[in-house]
């Protein structure tokens, strides 16, 4: 049967309702450039709304997802963005009628509620690369999709988890060509633009603080990690790179054939962890390497 599903829209909603939201940085929606760029490779055609970025209503939203009348709407959120993300798919459910996924940091949290009050098709759990496009593929077969979970006559269907992408060099780099400038994104820097950057997934280690404790670390090769670093530095004229990685540095001889490469090839970027690094994974060689290749900050 012909795939009936061709367009996707994904949507990192403005969270207007929110009281107080920390604006001193923001970057761009890297998991749903991530999801687009799978799909492209796949075939389909995505478009990305960074409705955060620019303020843009839910009224706003709304207008654009109907101009660009896509089949899919998949809406991203956390803690703070969720009463948005709410009333924006209900909306296209009810005057749209398109199908809507939701997914993102807090889309484990209350999936029941989520589903209930959005009127979403489903929630996507963990990675969304491979869960999406089992979606789209599959035109919502939901009871054959793994990663989701849906209501069926009122009752929560929470379906087995996906497995985790283990290559995942294999994955496309984020869809940046379907983002707003990233001269746009602001952020604590020494130069701009600025880009994130995930080279690895997961954590070994157990901190009870944290949303990637005991997860199986699959890492990027360096190869892969600098060929997007020399992409962003001369397609997209980043100046600054922010890694985002839970724990860049937990194999030394990968950190430090990264870095090597960086400096090889002279690529003028600087370098930041925001998420930090943990000391017992540092050296002094590797400190020293960090600093030659354009780190200056970590945490």
């Amino acid at each position: 049967m012909e795939n009936k599903i061709k367009k996707v829209m994904f949507v990192s909603p403005y969270p207007e309702k929110a009281k107080v939201i920390m604006e001193a940085s923001h970057y761009p929606p890297l998991g749903l450039a991530y999801a687009a760029a799978y799909l492209e490779k796949n075939g389909f055609e995505c478009k990305i709304i960074d409705a955060n970025l620019f303020k843009l209503t839910i009224e706003n939203v709304l207008k654009m997802i109907k101009e660009y009348n896509p089949d899919v709407v998949g809406l991203s959120f956390n803690v703070v963005t969720v009463h948005e993300v709410i009333d924006i798919s209900k909306m296209v459910k009810e005057k749209l009628g398109k199908k809507v996924i939701l997914g993102g940091p807090s889309s484990s949290g209350d999936p029941k509620f989520i589903l209930e009050n959005s009127l979403a098709d489903c929630v996507v759990r963990g990675e969304g690369e491979q869960v999406t496009l089992s979606l789209v593929k599959s035109n919502f077969d939901l009871k054959n999709v793994l990663g989701i979970s849906y209501l069926k006559e009122g009752k929560l269907i929470v379906n087995s988890d996906q497995p985790l992408i283990e290559d995942i060099d294999s994955i496309p780099f984020p869809a940046w060509h379907l983002l707003p400038k990233l001269s746009l994104y602001k952020n604590r820097s020494r130069r701009f633009p600025i880009a994130p950057m995930l080279t690895s997934r997961g954590c070994p280690y157990g901190c009870v603080f944290c949303g990637s404790a005991k997860t199986r670390w699959r890492f990027r090769s360096p190869e892969n990690v600098v060929q997007e670093m020399e992409l962003l530095s001369k397609k997209f004229g980043v100046r600054q790179i922010d890694i985002l990685d839970d724990n860049f540095t937990l194999i030394f001889k990968r950190a430090h054939e990264i870095l090597d490469k960086i400096i090889t090839k002279k690529l003028n970027i600087l370098i930041t962890f925001p998420n930090g690094m943990r000391a017992d994974r540092l050296d002094e060689p590797l400190i020293k390497k960090m600093k030659k290749a354009g780190v200056y900050r970590t945490g």
